[in-house]
Formats: structure tokens, sequence, C-alpha cells
């Protein structure tokens, strides 16, 4: 299951909001642990927590610290206001998990057929675009899925290939299930604790 540093949805929906645009909402867990309900906000808006949004700021923390320096930059302001972690960076976090998961779903069903990767090009916000979108994740450009795990020559070749502009992407690869989980798997997590007790 898709995870972001312990962080996952479960019972995640998409429902319609204001003006066509679609809405994941679900349970945000914690290392197993349930926080509470959470909606993206409509129009592209702020979130809706039915949690203290804060519980998500160690995840967050680490989720920054593994960007690169120019999505820092573009991320930096909504990550740290006053030396905490904003809300705002949250819903990033989110949105980024919701965008795993349905990758995810879609990388599954061609694992049906045997061992496959996938790589996806995602385009790079610059800081302007965050400043007049601040809540949104920028969408997957491209998606490619090659039915044979590939090895780093053969994904650099391809990432040359399909990246058709001169616009900078974010290519993430996918070879195993394992891919989606970011920072660590909840489960390990979550049975490392008990043992430690």
């Amino acid at each position: 299951m898709a995870s972001i540093y312990g962080v996952t949805i479960s019972g995640m929906t998409k429902i319609t909001g204001t003006g066509q645009s679609v809405l994941a909402q679900g349970t945000v867990c914690l290392n197993g642990r349930k926080l509470g309900f959470w909606s993206q906000g409509d129009f592209g808006g702020p979130s809706i927590y039915q949690f203290d949004p804060f519980c998500l700021r160690n995840p967050a923390q680490k989720y920054y610290e593994q960007m690169d320096r120019a999505q820092k930059e573009v991320y930096g302001m909504l990550y740290c206001q006053s030396g905490k972690i904003c809300v705002d960076f949250c819903d990033v976090l989110l949105a980024d998990l919701v965008t795993q998961m349905d990758l995810e779903t879609e990388y599954m069903k061609y694992l049906k057929d045997g061992p496959c990767t996938l790589v996806t090009f995602q385009h790079r916000k610059t800081a302007s675009e965050e400043a007049s979108q601040p809540y949104s994740v920028p969408p997957i450009k491209k998606v490619c899925f090659l039915q044979s795990p590939m090895e780093k020559p053969e994904i650099e070749d391809l990432i040359i290939k399909k990246n058709l502009d001169d616009s900078p992407n974010v290519v993430r690869i996918y070879n195993s299930p394992d891919d989606f989980v970011i920072g660590g798997c909840p489960a390990k997590i979550k049975r490392s604790k008990a043992r430690s007790r």
C-alpha cells in the first residue's frame, strides 16, 4: 500500500466538487494508527482536516528533507512558518500520496501480466506556480509502462527520449510495489516498535 514516511490513507474515495473538480478524501493513518478524516479542498483551496494536521509534522519534515534543492525552493515557504511545519505543506504531502495511490492501482493491473516498470514524468512547479496554486500537486505529464524491470542505463535512455520539452520534470521509477512506499513500510515500522517494547 502506498505510503509516505508512515502516512497512509484508508478507505479513499473521490467525489465531484464544485466545477466538476475531483476531490480525494479518506481516513489518514500514521504508522497504522488512525488520525481522522481528511478531504481535499474545493476549488484548489485548503484541505479539510478532522484531526490536528500537526500530527503529520515528523513525516512532513522527512518528506521535505528528501526533496531536491529546486523542489525545496518552491515548497520552502509552505514547509516552514515561524519554525513550524505549515498545514499547507501537509496538504502537499497528502495530495502527492493520492497520486501515488492512483499510480499504484494502475501498476498492480500491469503487474498481473508479469514484472514491469512504471516511469512517470511530472512537471516541476516553479515558485510563481506555487504562489498562484499553493495546494495543488502538478499533474503527471507522461506515464510509461514497460513489461520488464529496467536497468539504470535503459531508464536514462527512456528519460531522454520521453522528455519531449525543455521544462524540468520530476521523474519517478517504480520496479515493484515496494517502490510506492516512501521512507519505509508502515507495517514494518509498527512491527519494529512492538519488538522494542
